[in-house]
């Protein structure tokens, strides 16, 4: 005889178990939905924050850095640096940033490294491209060719992938350096985003994501020949890179970085926006241009 009751139990126990299942299924493919939605909404409105703030920054005095429109003081930076805690606070609250943390750096001068080369993106001459970089598409080993993507934002007429890189030589002390650009969105937007750098100098650039010398985005740092490059933005057509060396003053809060691979890399473990503009920094009747970099995060 069937104990109904026993059936019973263990097909509630069974419908249960699929509840509970789908139950977990429906909310983690909604987390997966939703929380680039959010993070891109929060980084549009970082985006605003900082653009607004710069601006301020640059061209009202009532910060304590300006002097006049896009004009700095010496002296007020001087008194900032000197009296930096408690100008710090006095800048985060007149600019409205008490939810976040900044960081302002003043220098003589910066690179820009023009990535008008156009790279296909298969594993033919002249760079060996990793089929696993920022959407890349898949490769098939035996015909070296990478398979057409959909939907993929810098397809060109064949349906193959484009990667930039520079043409022009970019030296680091006595070497010469080849920088990548990828877009890592795939969203159907042409966004490169992503800075990858032939480290090893092998005009390959598999080996460079896993010694953490690719990926790299606004506001991180990579170390070579002994020089500290900060990435201060990525284009489509260049990318703008600020030298440590050149470095005049800085500003605020310590970026909140990850150092890895003994020093030679510094990757951010929070979402940071970079903005920079060309000012004129006025000290005892001399005037000079320089760049400062504003980041918050």
């Amino acid at each position: 005889m069937v104990n109904r009751r026993g059936v019973s139990i263990i097909e509630n126990m069974v419908a249960m178990v699929l509840f509970t299942a789908a139950f977990i299924f429906t909310v983690y493919s909604l987390a997966n939905l939703v929380t680039p939605l959010l993070e891109r909404e929060e980084a549009a409105d970082m985006q605003l924050i900082a653009y607004n703030s710069i601006e301020r920054i640059i061209s009202d005095p009532e910060v304590g850095l300006a002097r006049e429109d896009h004009v700095l003081s010496f002296d007020k930076l001087s008194i900032f640096l000197i009296n930096e805690e408690e100008k710090y606070e006095e800048a985060k609250d007149y600019l409205g940033l008490e939810e976040y943390s900044f960081k302002i750096i003043v220098a003589s001068t910066f690179s820009r490294v023009s990535t008008y080369g156009i790279q296909k993106g298969n594993t033919n001459s002249p760079y060996v491209i990793d089929p696993s970089l920022p959407g890349a598409p898949p490769c098939d080993p035996d015909e070296l060719v990478c398979k057409k993507v959909e939907n993929y934002a810098d397809l060109d007429d064949d349906g193959i992938i484009e990667y930039k890189y520079n043409i022009e030589d970019f030296v680091i002390g006595d070497k010469k350096y080849t920088i990548l650009l990828a877009d890592s969105t795939n969203d159907g937007n042409v966004n490169y985003d992503r800075l990858y750098i032939d480290y090893d100098q092998d005009d390959m650039f598999i080996d460079e994501k896993y010694r953490n010398f690719g990926n790299l985005k606004e506001g991180e740092s990579f170390a070579v020949e002994g020089f500290k490059y900060t990435i201060i933005s990525i284009y489509s057509d260049e990318v703008e890179l600020l030298e440590q060396g050149s470095v005049d003053m800085e500003l605020g809060e310590e970026l909140p970085y990850t150092i890895e691979q003994e020093g030679r890399i510094y990757l951010l473990n929070k979402p940071v926006v970079v903005i920079s503009r060309l000012v004129l920094v006025v000290s005892e009747g001399s005037s000079e241009i320089k760049r400062l970099v504003f980041m918050i995060w």
